[in-house]
């Protein structure tokens, strides 16, 4: 049917419920059924019929801002769903493991096979993993396994096996061994005569004073108490 101005007039007034419906029909020349039939060509039966009761349609720009928020959810929930998968695929978790209880060397074996698909810093932040772990990880996976010649064998040796045949041939294993600390770098002035010769009685008051060095380590660092005893009666002078 070829829509006319006439017949759009008509409906619109149909719809409308302005006129009466014979009225409309009689001012288009149309029968009452004709005119409904317009009306279903036009608008279909999704439209109310009163037409003063439809509701503002939504401003564009928020539905456009709905779709944005609707993408994001979406993307999330496809990236979460896929990390799942792969947990239980590659480090053979079941599948209502919660990712944040992975350890840090789990989560970086998933994540390096889905990073074709997303990037790095939306995992980091959702495991709350450390950049610094992860690349730690991921360099520590790469390297190649001391093992992996005996494994693609199928030889399995202990290891009294090898303490045994190193010892047998006479193997060094070279090794650094950590020295301890010190920070005593040595006397830096001359030392003074030994006066005392570990004699620490006195028989007057103050013939004799001895100073001592004692450290406390505190909750907010060290402490050092260096009293002056007095070899007579013990009493601290200072």
């Amino acid at each position: 049917m070829i829509c006319t101005k006439r017949l759009k007039e008509a409906v619109i007034h149909l719809v409308s419920h302005k006129t009466s419906v014979q009225n409309i029909a009689k001012r288009s020349q149309v029968t009452r059924k004709t005119l409904y039939d317009w009306k279903q060509e036009l608008v279909g039966e999704e439209l109310p019929s009163n037409m003063s009761k439809i509701p503002n349609s939504p401003n564009l720009e928020d539905l456009k801002d709905e779709v944005i928020v609707l993408k994001r959810q979406v993307y999330q929930l496809r990236m979460e769903k896929d990390f799942l998968e792969r947990s239980t695929d590659l480090i053979k978790k079941h599948e209502g493991i919660n990712p944040l209880n992975l350890s840090n060397k789990e989560k970086t074996i998933v994540i390096d096979t889905l990073l074709q698909y997303y990037p790095l810093i939306k995992f980091l932040i959702e495991l709350k993993l450390p950049k610094s772990s992860y690349h730690y990880h991921r360099i520590l996976l790469r390297l190649p396994e001391k093992y992996a010649e005996l494994k693609n064998r199928k030889i399995i040796v202990s290891e009294k096996v090898i303490r045994r045949l190193v010892e047998k041939e006479k193997l060094i294993v070279k090794s650094v061994s950590k020295k301890k600390h010190n920070s005593y770098a040595g006397e830096i002035t001359p030392a003074t005569p030994n006066i005392i010769q570990r004699n620490f009685k006195a028989k007057v008051p103050n013939e004799k004073w001895l100073i001592d060095i004692t450290k406390f380590s505190v909750y907010s660092g060290k402490v050092y108490l260096s009293p002056i005893i007095d070899c007579f009666d013990g009493a601290a002078v200072s």
